[in-house]
């Protein structure tokens, strides 16, 4: 079993294969077996890029979701303790708000779990106007529901479009390695 080549080492290589084929490009048959090389390591890089460039965003998406899910999880914690003051915590009216009776299953749940958390709290504020915590809290949770969302999609989205480079990039390794192998055998045989 050998050792497996980084996706960079083989780009390295068919520069290293352009080098050794430049000095016969006048024999139409070389030239030819290098312009084919030529266009597939194009194409093959562009593809490599597609996938970083996916990794990266998705990167900056989860950093982001972070950045929304810390802001998310002071502003409910303020929250919940104004809301504890104007309902005691055995109220059922408590469960209008939270789905489990307390803040804390917003704050460890996955971010679906929490978006329909975060939904059914914005339904109870909506359907409990007269609280004060409502009035002072409301505007705050609605923007913070609609960014939560959006980051959640916004990953999602980027999640989905990066297994599909990832996917993209494995087909090309296959023929991407095909062609360094014959572009070596053509070489040698060639100097032989």
């Amino acid at each position: 079993m050998g050792t497996k080549t980084s996706r960079v080492d083989k780009m390295s290589e068919a520069e290293s294969l352009f080098k050794e084929m430049e000095a016969n490009l006048e024999n139409p048959f070389w030239k030819s077996k290098y312009d084919i090389l030529k266009a597939e390591n194009q194409a093959y890089i562009e593809v490599y890029n597609k996938r970083e460039m996916a990794k990266q965003k998705r990167v900056e998406a989860m950093k982001k979701m972070e950045d929304v899910d810390n802001e998310l999880i002071s502003f409910l914690s303020k929250l919940s303790k104004a809301i504890l003051i104007e309902i005691d915590k055995s109220d059922l009216k408590v469960r209008e708000f939270f789905i489990n009776g307390n803040v804390s299953n917003i704050m460890s749940s996955t971010h679906n779990k929490q978006i329909v958390s975060i939904n059914h709290l914005v339904k109870g504020f909506e359907n409990n106007p007269d609280y004060e915590f409502v009035q002072k809290y409301g505007e705050k949770l609605k923007e913070l529901s609609l960014k939560l969302d959006e980051a959640y999609k916004t990953l999602v989205s980027l999640r989905d479009a990066e297994t599909s480079s990832i996917k993209d990039l494995k087909e090309a390794d296959d023929d991407y390695d095909s062609l360094l192998r014959k572009t070596r055998h053509f070489i040698k045989n060639e100097r032989s």
